[in-house]
């Protein structure tokens, strides 16, 4: 009974993590107060332990500094559920394989809405339990699902199609391996359609990577990523004139001067930034005066976020964190299923060069989560 309802809450967790980060929040809460007897082998993952400890440190003097001390708790507060994201997969999820299919049926199931809504535009839908709702569709925007815009979607997306592109090299059925095509193709071919212009690049970067575990046989795998851009952009032509010109110059000159904006805030306040979810703030006195000043327009880049908000230290904490996991995991690459992750953790570093999903826990949540799950045998082992 007991494995069985873990089993439930594990399944329940890779959907919801997608789809409602408060449902997997709740879950998450019972995930580890059942497993809360594996806390105390924390201390193991010194590596990860001693960077989210550091970056608290560092993120509380910022905040401390900031202009608005409530603003900056939150983003204090964000780092925290992204601590935990890794924590659940590291030590709570006991069926490992089974929560990696779920959470591809997931992204799969987001895939899908998002196309419907795309294609449907404008439309409203969402699920209604007592004070509980879920937001599916939304008619103010014709790509926003789950409360997911396009820039929070399309590494969600790719990061779905990387895991799928992974099961098609785990023993298993032709049912299997079908179910999971169709989950990179319609993944991919979303993000695509709905004007997510770095999908491709961010696919291209998990697929080269899931090489390393594949080997000449993964060659079909990047293959199958450029048949379907090519498929996409065939019934969809408008596409491929966004890769090879820029439809709107006034908008990427409007992202040429954020980023500028954002290497100034870095400039000038290097070692502890502006202030966790300070940029919009400050950057409306970088770029006072600017005729072209969108308020509402953030980084769209996750490494100049951190290095504005936080400072240069926590950022290159973080994303040496992030961006050790391929060498730390090497000695395992050939369990794809483990493998996977990585290179779906590498298509979100990609993206985040032109997205910024770092605080958006349906995006984040799950590639820490699934980082968090792959590292779990070698992270709890006395020898690592």
């Amino acid at each position: 009974m007991h494995s069985r309802f873990q089993l439930i809450l594990e399944r329940l967790l890779a959907y919801a993590i997608v789809i409602s980060p408060p449902i997997a929040g709740a879950v998450t809460i019972v995930l580890l107060i059942r497993h809360r007897g594996k806390l105390g082998q924390v201390w193991r993952a010194s590596w990860t332990l001693g960077v989210f400890a550091l970056l608290g440190a560092l993120g509380l003097i910022s905040a401390l500094l900031a202009d608005s001390q409530r603003a900056a708790m939150q983003g204090l507060a964000g780092m925290l559920v992204l601590f935990i994201a890794w924590l659940v997969g590291w030590i709570a999820v006991d069926h490992p394989r089974r929560f990696w299919r779920d959470l591809q049926r997931g992204i799969g199931i987001v895939a899908l809405v998002a196309a419907a809504a795309w294609v449907f535009r404008p439309f409203t839908l969402q699920f209604s339990a007592g004070p509980l709702t879920i937001p599916i569709a939304v008619p103010h925007d014709p790509v926003a699902v789950f409360g997911l815009g396009a820039n929070g979607l399309g590494p969600l997306l790719v990061f779905g199609a990387v895991l799928a592109l992974g099961r098609l090299h785990q023993h298993g059925s032709a049912l299997e391996r079908a179910e999971a095509v169709a989950i990179s193709a319609i993944a991919l071919a979303t993000a695509l359609v709905i004007g997510v212009r770095s999908a491709a690049w961010g696919a291209l970067a998990g697929t080269l990577t899931l090489l390393l575990s594949t080997g000449q046989a993964g060659s079909l795998l990047v293959m199958l990523v450029i048949l379907i851009t090519a498929v996409t952009i065939y019934f969809r032509p408008e596409i491929w004139t966004s890769f090879i010109q820029i439809k709107d110059i006034a908008a990427e000159e409007q992202r040429l001067k954020v980023w500028g904006s954002a290497l100034q805030m870095a400039a000038d306040h290097p070692w502890i930034g502006v202030g966790p979810f300070h940029f919009l703030k400050a950057n409306t006195r970088y770029m006072a005066g600017d005729p072209d000043l969108r308020l509402g327009l953030g980084p769209h880049n996750i490494y100049l976020r951190m290095m504005a908000e936080w400072g240069i230290p926590a950022a290159l904490l973080l994303f040496a964190w992030l961006f050790s996991w391929p060498v730390r995991l090497w000695k395992r690459r050939m369990e794809i299923w483990r493998w996977s992750f990585v290179a779906g953790l590498i298509a979100y570093l990609v993206m985040g060069i032109f997205d910024d999903p770092l605080f958006t826990m349906h995006v984040s949540g799950p590639v820490l989560a699934g980082i968090g799950l792959a590292s779990s045998d070698l992270a709890r082992s006395p020898t690592a």
